[in-house]
C-alpha cells in the first residue's frame, strides 16, 4: 500500500514539474473578461432588458408561452405537452416578438420547441412559427 501512494506522489510531482497543473489549471478557471468585453456584455443586457420591458407591456411572457401550449395542443392532438422546467430561453427579439425554446412532448416522443410569438397591430397575439427539433415531429 505504502508503495502505491509512494507511485501517486511521484506522478503529481511529475505532472506539476512538466506544467500540466497550468493546462489543468487554465481549464477550470475561466479566463478574464476584459473591461472592453464586459462594458459590450453590460451594454447588450442592457438593451435587451428594455426591449424585453416594452415587450412585456405589449404581450406578457406568461400569455406567450399559454398560446404555445394552445397552438400545439391544436397542432399535436394526440398529445402535446411543454416541459415546465425545460425551458432553454426567452428571448425578447423585438419589441413585438417573442423567440421562444423548451423542450416538449408529443406523443410519446421528447423534442425541443422553438416558437416565435408575435403581438399583432391589434394587440392580439398569434403564433408566427412553430417548430418541433429533435426526434418529436
Amino acid at each position: 500500500m505504502a508503495a502505491v501512494l509512494v507511485a501517486v506522489a511521484l506522478l503529481i510531482v511529475a505532472a506539476v514539474a512538466s506544467g500540466i497543473s497550468d493546462i489543468a489549471g487554465a481549464w477550470a478557471v475561466p479566463p478574464e473578461v476584459s473591461e472592453k468585453q464586459q462594458a459590450a456584455e453590460d451594454e447588450a443586457d442592457a438593451a435587451q432588458a428594455a426591449v424585453r420591458e416594452k415587450l412585456e407591456q405589449r404581450l406578457s411572457l406568461d400569455d406567450a408561452w399559454d398560446l404555445v401550449e394552445q397552438y400545439g395542443e391544436q397542432k399535436y392532438p394526440e398529445g402535446f405537452s411543454l416541459n415546465d422546467a425545460g425551458t432553454i430561453w426567452e428571448t425578447a427579439a423585438d419589441e413585438n416578438t417573442w423567440d421562444l425554446r423548451a423542450t416538449c412532448r408529443v406523443g410519446d416522443t421528447d423534442g425541443v420547441c422553438h416558437v416565435v410569438v408575435k403581438a399583432g397591430s391589434s394587440g392580439e397575439p398569434y403564433v408566427d412559427s412553430f417548430e418541433i427539433e429533435g426526434d418529436a415531429s
